[in-house]
Formats: structure tokens, C-alpha cells, sequence
């Protein structure tokens, strides 16, 4: 029989957090294990080196349950991954699971960055630092690790000018993919991580013979909605009137749809079908023009996810919501970036890729604030993403435009916002808690805010 560890979740008691770990076998049923061995390692942001790892002693509290004290260490000062491994043995074989600890700090400045240039032999990025009230800040120092697909890390190091910027050139002919850096201004020091981003380039002329493109792609459907997809056959540039085709939808258990449909005058048409609860593939085939072509695209539904904006001044904005209530745990990265006509998106960076990240238990109420940097034009359209993700495949997501400098009315009243000295504690599979950060890290800096 082989067991699997399902759970992991942690509560806070007399400053130690107690860590918790389920085991279930294949019927769900809990069950005991001949060993246990629970471990927890430190990693910095951005992705810097681990710490060795921790052994955590355990106790059987129950069949299938065990606990563990564990603290938090003093020294924390940046955002941090604290990853707890489990892992179990019986006769007949060993299993181990993983689960991460994300562990939020005070951030001393916003950082934004940009590709505004490509040139035959290099490529110009852009960091522009502000503080955490949107001013600009000069004589910061910003140094740049690159790592590129094949080759050599580059190193870059510059100072921020008045306007609070700073521009690094790398070779264009083996640009990167990622960028790993650090600000820092007297005692403040802030990490990030970035992915390069080349300019908007026009798009490449349609290729010859058919395809098909869904037109409605950002349209989503949760479990039990009639969802309507929205396809286009087109043959080059030229839609294909009148088209037969097959159409199957299929999970991995079964039958959503099978059928056909014709094109209309504009080689449109629609797929139409109940939603199931999971990912759904489907087939779309054809006799075109002589020759049998099929297409493939797929489908996911999505929880309903709404979350209310609201500004009083149009730089600082908040973002309040419900997570869905479906999935133990979810975890939302918020992505926020200004997409310029004539160049490349201006991105705000994060200690481990997105500007920010919350995490909360199904139906639990979030809220974060967004301050939009005073380098961006007032008029500058800015794009807000979120998307949420549960261990058990829940999936939603949500996006709107804020314009700086422009006031939003305030919607539905948030929940009150999250509280910078709180350990957000997401663990795969089991729970999600605000611990109180007094007695396990030091109290930060007051972040600055001129």
C-alpha cells in the first residue's frame, strides 16, 4: 500500500511555530509510518544560495499525525522561502513531500525596470528606483547579475541619477533571460528579480495554410458555466467560408463534446459546452482543401475571482477581495507593469519575480496596496494582473487598468490590509495563518517614504 503525506500546516505557540504534518493512504484514511524525518531550509530572494538544511525532531500526536516546534529565525531581513521537507518510510517503501513557508518584509524602495534599446551589438535596460512613496531617488546603487540561456554571467553595477535611473548594456547578440540585483542607499537594501523583456516588434506576416485561433482566449469559465469559445479558420489571411469540421472535447475521464460545426462567411464559429471541474483538451479537424488537418487547443476553468480597486489619488491604490472558495490554500501573484505604445513594458519588479504575492485560505478576504512610482507620466496606462493559484489545481485570475494619476472610486469595502509584520505562512495541501512577527524577527526600519 503506499502512503502519501498529504498535509502540512503550522500555528503559532508561545513564540515557536508548531508544525504539523497528516498521513493518509491511497483511501484518504490516516495512517502511521515506521519513520519520520521533517526538515527545513532557508532561501533568500532572489533564488540566492540555501541555507544547510534544519533537522526538526517529531512527535506522533495521533495515527497519521505528527508535530514539530519550529522558530523562525531572528535574522530574517529580506523576503525569504523557508522550505519544510517531509519525508516518510515503511516496508514497503519511502514517499516525501515539500512545502513552502513564504516568508514577506518591509521593501525600502519600488523598483521598475525596462529594455529600452536594442542595438546590433547591445541591448540597454532600464532600473528606476523610488521609494515607497512614489518619489524618485537618486545616488542609489544598483548592481545586476545576468544569467544568460548559454555562456557567461554578466555582472553590472551603476548608480541611479536624479530621476532615480540607471541603465546597464548587454550584449544583444546573447541577451538574457532573467536579472538578479540588488539596490542599496545607506542601510536600506532591496533584492530583486527580473525577466528581459524585448521591445514590441510588429507581428510576423500569418503563415501560409490554415489555422485556427481562438478569439476569445482571455474570456474564462468557472465549473458548471456554458462556456463559449470563439474560433477563427483562416487560410493565411483569408477566413475559409463554409468549412465542415469535427469538433471533440475530452477530459481525461471523459467526453465533453462531440460534434460538428461550419464556418460562417468570416470562418468563424463557436464551441459550446458545460464545464467540467477539470482541464478539458480538444480537437478540431478537418478535410481543408484537399487535405485532412486537425488543431488542438485546450481549456482550463477558472474560480471566480473579483477583486475591487480603489484610489483617492491615483498613485496609491489598493486591492481588496475574496480568494474563491474552492481549494484549502491559494496563493495570488500580483503583476503590475505599464505597456508604453513605442517600447518595451515598464515592469515593477519583486523579490521573487512578481511585484507582490498574497496568500490566504479559500473564501479568507486579502488586501495589498500598489503605489505606482512619480517616474511614470501622469496619463500612463498600467496593467494589474492577478493571478491565483490552489496545490489542487484551483486556478483564477484577474486583471484590470489603472491610469496614473487618476482617481478610482472606491467600490465595495475591502478587508483591512495586511500588516507588514505578519509571517504569511502558505503551506501546500494544508493551511494558511497570519503569524504575529513579534517574537521571532527583529522589527524593520521604518520603510522610507520621500
Amino acid at each position: 500500500m503506499l502512503e502519501q503525506i498529504l498535509g502540512l500546516h503550522t500555528q503559532s505557540q508561545g513564540g515557536q511555530d508548531v508544525v504539523g504534518v497528516e498521513v493518509r493512504d491511497n483511501h484518504n484514511a490516516l495512517t502511521d509510518v515506521r519513520w519520520l524525518n521533517l526538515t527545513a531550509q532557508i532561501g533568500y530572494a532572489p533564488f540566492e544560495a540555501w541555507s544547510a538544511s534544519e533537522n526538526i525532531s517529531s512527535t506522533r500526536t495521533a495515527v497519521g499525525q505528527y508535530s514539530a516546534y519550529y522558530t523562525v529565525p531572528p535574522n530574517i531581513s529580506r523576503d525569504a522561502i523557508v522550505a519544510f521537507q517531509a519525508s516518510a518510510a515503511n516496508p514497503g517503501g519511502g514517499f516525501g513531500v515539500g512545502s513552502p513557508v513564504y516568508v514577506e518584509f518591509p521593501d525600502p524602495f519600488l523598483i521598475w525596470y525596462r529594455t529600452v534599446a536594442i542595438g546590433a551589438s547591445n541591448a540597454t535596460v532600464e532600473f528606476d528606483v523610488a521609494s515607497n512613496g512614489g518619489q524618485p531617488l537618486p545616488n542609489v546603487t544598483v548592481s545586476v547579475r545576468t544569467a544568460f540561456p548559454s555562456g557567461p554571467i554578466l555582472v553590472r553595477q551603476g548608480t541611479t541619477d536624479a530621476a532615480g535611473a540607471v541603465r546597464f548594456d548587454v550584449p544583444s547578440s546573447v541577451r538574457p533571460t532573467e536579472l538578479y540585483g540588488n539596490a542599496t542607499l545607506g542601510p536600506d537594501r532591496q533584492v530583486f528579480f527580473a525577466t528581459f523583456v524585448p521591445p514590441a516588434s510588429p507581428p510576423p506576416p500569418p503563415p501560409p495554410g490554415p489555422r485556427l485561433v481562438r478569439e476569445n482566449a482571455a474570456d474564462t469559465f468557472a465549473t458548471g458555466d456554458a462556456a463559449v469559445l470563439r474560433f477563427r479558420l483562416a487560410s493565411g489571411d483569408v477566413p475559409v467560408q463554409g468549412q465542415n469540421l469535427f469538433v471533440y472535447a475530452q477530459t481525461w475521464s471523459r467526453f465533453v463534446l462531440a460534434g460538428r460545426v461550419t464556418t460562417d462567411n468570416n470562418g468563424r464559429f463557436e464551441v459550446r459546452f458545460t464545464v467540467p471541474p477539470d482541464s478539458v483538451r480538444i480537437g478540431i479537424s478537418g478535410n481543408i482543401s484537399g487535405t485532412w488537418t486537425v488543431f488542438h487547443d485546450s481549456f482550463s476553468p477558472m474560480s471566480r475571482f473579483e477583486p475591487t480597486v480603489s484610489s483617492a489619488d491615483g498613485w496609491q491604490f489598493m486591492i481588496s477581495g475574496v480568494f474563491p472558495p474552492d481549494g484549502v490554500v491559494w496563493t495570488a501573484d500580483v503583476t503590475v507593469a505599464a505597456v508604453p505604445e513605442s517600447s518595451a513594458p515598464w515592469i515593477a519588479a519583486g523579490p521573487f519575480g512578481p511585484h507582490r504575492i498574497v496568500a490566504g485560505s479559500g473564501s479568507s478576504p486579502f488586501a495589498l496596496g500598489v503605489t505606482l512610482p512619480r517616474f511614470l507620466p501622469v496619463g500612463q496606462a498600467v496593467s494589474v494582473s492577478i493571478a491565483a493559484y490552489s496545490p489542487g489545481g484551483g486556478y483564477a485570475t484577474f486583471s484590470t487598468t489603472i491610469i496614473a494619476g487618476t482617481p478610482v472610486s472606491p467600490g465595495m469595502s475591502g478587508p483591512r490590509p495586511i500588516d507588514w509584520g505578519v509571517l504569511l505562512v502558505v503551506i501546500g495541501f494544508g493551511a494558511v495563518l497570519a503569524i504575529a512577527a513579534s517574537g521571532w524577527r527583529r522589527k524593520p526600519r521604518t520603510p522610507r517614504s520621500s
